[in-house]
Parts: structure tokens; sequence; C-alpha cells
């Protein structure tokens, strides 16, 4: 028995309905929108919502988003980041449809928010670049001014700490220190224990003890190692050490242990300066090697030097050519 046209019509009916029914090929009236964060993509599967079921099929409106239905799709609506909300405790939209306690460092009252969250700070790179964290009340506060005594240098404008001070300068260089006002001065007749001291060394100065000179340059004082006389305050270097004076004469030298930096006597052994340079002297002093200065700054050769006579031995006894 076949199907009438009205049969076949009716049909045609019951599967639109049937169709409309379960939200296939449905398009809601309530218009596309803008979506910020998500909107219906190609090939993606439809969620069978119209005009009238968006709210139970794609979700309720809130601050931060409300839906649509485009095409049976839900298509969101994201708020502005930093529009205000109060939907889970939040206090503004991140943008991204969630309510959150927070969506920069300046929502917080510890200065530190991390994924909408506040935490407290624990180091300055938790903090906007014009504040620090305060470690112990873990929270971000203002940068110190100039002036201001500081143990950091992201305590301080510019990250400029120095001398403990929040400094108008780096004030880093040799013979450099900042004053308690925090302005960077040179160093004048001075030590500066950061670079020219009892412990640092810099400029001309080879190695402690330093002082800053008339011209704020670092130079070894008395007793410091150097290589040249320009290494030294007193403009002498003698015996390899900054010395009180050129310390030239026979019989004394600058680097006598426990007396550095003083000429004094060399007793009982040589001094190369002046002894064993006065090999063979016509006049006495030592013959030959191994010389040996003696208490009144004299030149005599050791035992076993050679000799011509008593006077060129410190021993006053040459016997055999040989000092005894």
């Amino acid at each position: 028995m076949g199907i009438g046209a009205n049969g076949l019509r009716s049909l045609v009916r019951l599967a639109a309905l049937a169709a409309a029914a379960a939200g296939i090929g449905g398009a809601c009236s309530s218009g596309s929108g803008s979506a910020t964060s998500a909107s219906a993509g190609a090939g993606a599967a439809p969620s069978g919502c119209t005009a009238d079921t968006v709210k139970t099929v794609c979700g309720a409106d809130a601050t931060c988003r409300k839906y649509g239905c485009t095409a049976g799709m839900c298509t969101p609506t994201d708020a502005a980041k930093g529009t205000a909300c109060t939907e889970g405790g939040g206090k503004k939209c991140d943008g991204q449809g969630k309510c959150v306690a927070c969506t920069g460092n300046a929502d917080c009252d510890s200065g530190h928010c991390v994924d909408g969250a506040c935490q407290p700070c624990t180091d300055n790179a938790n903090c906007d670049p014009d504040k620090y964290c305060d470690t112990a009340a873990k929270k971000c506060v203002a940068d110190k001014k100039v002036g201001d005594a500081c143990t950091d240098a992201g305590q301080c404008p510019k990250d400029q700490c120095a001398d403990g001070v929040c400094c108008d300068a780096p004030c880093n260089g040799s013979c450099e220190a900042c004053s308690k006002m925090g302005a960077c001065q040179k160093v004048i007749n001075a030590t500066d224990e950061n670079s020219c001291g009892a412990m640092t060394a810099s400029g001309s100065c080879v190695m402690p003890p330093c002082q800053c000179d008339a011209t704020s340059i670092c130079r070894g004082k008395n007793g410091a190692s150097c290589k040249l006389a320009a290494d030294c305050l007193s403009g002498h270097c003698t015996d390899g050490v900054c010395c009180a004076s050129a310390c030239s004469g026979a019989c004394i030298a600058c680097n006598v242990p426990n007396n550095l930096g003083a000429c004094s006597p060399v007793v009982g052994k040589d001094d190369p300066d002046s002894c064993s340079k006065d090999v063979n002297n016509s006049n006495g002093g030592c013959g030959g090697l191994p010389c040996s200065c003696d208490a009144g700054g004299n030149c005599h050769g050791g035992p076993g030097a050679a000799c011509q006579a008593n006077n060129q031995c410190i021993s006053a006894n040459c016997a055999m050519f040989k000092c005894q």
C-alpha cells in the first residue's frame, strides 16, 4: 500500500518537530555577541542550545562571563579585565571569565599577585620596580629615599645602596664613598674600606694596606707590596715594599720582618742592595760570597767566603783565604 501526498507531508512535519525538540540545526535569537575568551570553532560539536535553553545548557550569566547561543553553539562573552565583581569572594574579572582576588600586584595589600590570588612576598623580584620586599612583614613596600639607611640594593631608587646608605650614584669606584646624606663623594687622604683600605686594594695599590691620596688615587701605605714608586703614598718602593724613605744606605733594608716600610739595619745576613753587591771591594768589604752585614752596617764575608784579610770576614778571622 503506497503513501499518499498527505501522508508524506505528515511524516516530514513529524521529523522536523522531532529535530527541533532535540535542538538539531536550531538557532537562537538572542544575538551572537562578541566572545573574548571562547567562540564557536569550526567543526566543534553542537551544544544543542536554543534561545530558550541557553542558561540551562550553557550556564548562568555572571558578572565576568555571559553566554549566548549561535547556531546551536554556546558562545561566552567575557567582561574586560579589571571589571568589578563579587562572585566567589573575588574583586575583579581576570578577562577570561573568572572573578579573582587580584589582576596585578597593586590589587594586593602584600603587593604580590600570583595567578589571581594575593600572596606574601619572599624577595624583591616579587614586587613592582619601585618597591622592595620587607621580608619581616612579607609585603612589598615603597623604596627608601636617597640618604636612608639600606642593607640591600633593591631597597633604594635605581638599586643604589653604597656604604649602608641609599646613594645618588652607584658609588662603587675606587676611592668613592657615600655620605650619610646620600651623596657620592671622592675619598681624599683617607682609607676607603670598600676599595682602598686595610683589606682592599685598587688603583695603584698592589696589595693592602692601601690609602687614597690627595687626588683620590689608591696607593700603598708603608709596608705594602709594590713594583713602582708610583704604587706608594711615600713615592718610595724599596726592597719590594712601600718605604718611608729611599733607604739606599749600606746594610739597611725596608723589608726587615716586623718593621716593614721603615729603614732598618740588616744584621747577620746579606743585604743584596749593598753587601753582596760590594764583593771584592778594594777597601775591604766582602771578598766573596756568602756576604753578611755586621751590627755597624759594614759588609763582610760570611763563613766560607773567600778572603785575603781579616777585615773582610764578619768573624775577623781569615785563614787559608777563607773566612772562618
